[in-house]
């Protein structure tokens, strides 16, 4: 996809529906469906080794998607 068809959108929001574009069952839904997806997500970013979810702890909130790698 172009940035042209982010006009209103950022180069965050750009970046945001790149990464489920390649997660299963994310990479099926169309580009519509992606880019409003993104416009509810948030990109977090945590130290090497650090503990974001466990056992006994409170429950998410939200669906998280750990990626170990720069997208």
């Amino acid at each position: 996809m172009s940035s042209a068809q982010f006009s209103s959108n950022s180069i965050v929001t750009e970046t945001v529906v790149a990464f489920p574009k390649s997660v299963p069952p994310f990479q099926f839904l169309p580009f519509t469906e992606l880019n409003a997806l993104a416009r509810h997500m948030a990109l977090e970013y945590f130290p090497k080794d650090m503990l974001i979810l466990g056992a006994g702890r409170s429950p998410a909130d939200a669906l998280c998607i750990a990626c170990t790698k720069a997208v």
